[in-house]
């Protein structure tokens, strides 16, 4: 059974970025375990195919209400507008308001991260790594964890037990 996170990161702005090519299973996985451990009071998402459109639908199944950040372009976009959608933006204006937006990221990558990464969802984990938002990075066969605030006893705890369970499934 999946257990919550404590209350300083529990209900708060939950963002995401993944790879429109969709997630893995092990990064599924993560995903809805991680969503449903943080508990956030929104998801913030770029409204694309793929990773975009896989955590749309863990929010909704969660009863949690999503954002919808739509591009201007819609060649990518999947039919997953959230309980506010926000006016269309160009992709990277859009996915740097997901970022501002806020309080902990979650990536999904479709490689393993080497920080040299390209496109949209290196781009988008760069700019919360520049801007000190705490992010989850899911590659397709481990989590990376990187947290810029000073790290109290209770997250210390939430990210050691949350790193241990998510080992487990």
């Amino acid at each position: 059974m999946i257990m919550y996170a404590p209350d300083n990161w529990r209900k708060k702005s939950l963002g995401m970025t993944g790879t429109r090519n969709g997630m893995n299973k092990f990064q599924a996985i993560k995903a809805f375990n991680l969503i449903k451990f943080f508990d956030p009071k929104e998801l913030h998402h770029g409204a694309a195919i793929g990773a975009d459109k896989q955590c749309h639908d863990i929010a909704t199944v969660l009863k949690i209400p999503s954002i919808a950040h739509r591009p201007t372009k819609t060649d990518y976009m999947a039919q997953c507008l959230g309980a506010q959608n926000r006016p269309a933006k160009p992709y990277l204006v859009r996915d740097r308001d997901i970022v501002t937006e806020s309080d902990l990221m979650l990536s999904f990558p479709k490689e393993e991260w080497n920080g040299y990464n390209k496109g949209g969802t290196a781009y988008t984990t760069k700019y919360a790594l520049n801007n000190k938002v705490p992010i989850i990075i899911v590659t397709p066969t481990k989590l990376l964890w990187f947290n810029f605030d000073n790290e109290d006893e209770d997250m210390l705890r939430s990210r050691d037990y949350l790193l241990d369970l998510l080992a487990e499934f």
